[in-house]
Formats: structure tokens, C-alpha cells, sequence
């Protein structure tokens, strides 16, 4: 299994159309094969950034999906919201 950790920054005039195109791109999310489920976390001392924590079967499925996404348009579009560029961290699950 792999997690995945997105920190995301928005300027104050893009917070509100993330929101939105959020909302409706994790519906979309939530229904890939592969897909285990997402939190969208929001800093209580900085609301507008946002850190996502998902889970996926693979970095394969997750690589396939980021690409989707890229070729949908959807990562120029939060990057034109965004106020720092996004920072991707992946994780595998250590059983000790």
C-alpha cells in the first residue's frame, strides 16, 4: 500500500475555486480502481494550506492516476490557484 502526502499553499483569491474544483474532482477520484480513501486536512494557523493524506494499492496506480489528472488539466489549473508549488511525499508501510 502506498500513502501519499500533497502540502498545498493557496493564494487568498484561489482558496474558494480549490474548493470547489476539489469537491468535484475527489468525486471523481473516489470511484478509480486502486484508490483507498483520502483526507484533505486544513492548517488551523494557515486555512488556506491544505495537506492531503491518501492511500492508494500502488505508486504505479497513484503514477497512473497523477498522469490522468496532468493530461485532464487539473494540476495547471490548482497550480494557477496555488501560492507555493505543490510537494508530493510517498510512503510505503513499514510492518514493525
Amino acid at each position: 500500500m502506498l500513502t501519499v502526502i500533497l502540502d498545498m499553499k493557496f493564494s487568498s483569491g484561489g482558496f474558494e475555486e480549490f474548493l470547489v474544483m476539489a469537491a468535484a474532482a475527489l468525486k471523481e477520484t473516489r470511484e478509480i480502481n486502486g484508490f483507498i480513501s483520502v483526507v484533505a486536512l486544513q492548517d488551523e494557523d494557515d486555512p488556506r494550506n491544505i495537506t492531503f493524506y491518501e492511500q492508494w494499492r500502488s505508486r504505479e496506480i497513484y503514477d497512473d492516476y497523477l498522469a490522468w489528472r496532468e493530461s485532464q488539466g487539473l494540476l495547471e489549473a490548482l497550480n494557477a490557484l496555488s501560492s507555493t508549488p505543490p510537494v508530493w511525499r510517498y510512503f510505503d508501510t513499514l510492518d514493525i
